[in-house]
């Protein structure tokens, strides 16, 4: 099978570059952006802990 697109570390790399200085902003600008980074973080933790189960 031939295998397309963007290796595994290649995928985590793209993500860290941008996804990094977006949570720092974020952080950054506190109030309702943060409360909202912060939601967003604990609902995607709540979905992961559940599909374990």
């Amino acid at each position: 099978m031939a295998e397309t697109g963007m290796s595994n570390i290649q995928q985590r790399v793209a993500v860290g570059v941008a996804g990094v200085p977006l949570v720092i902003w974020i952080s950054w600008m506190g109030g309702a952006y943060f409360f909202a980074l912060m939601l967003l973080c604990s609902l995607l933790a709540i979905n992961e802990f559940y599909r374990l189960l």
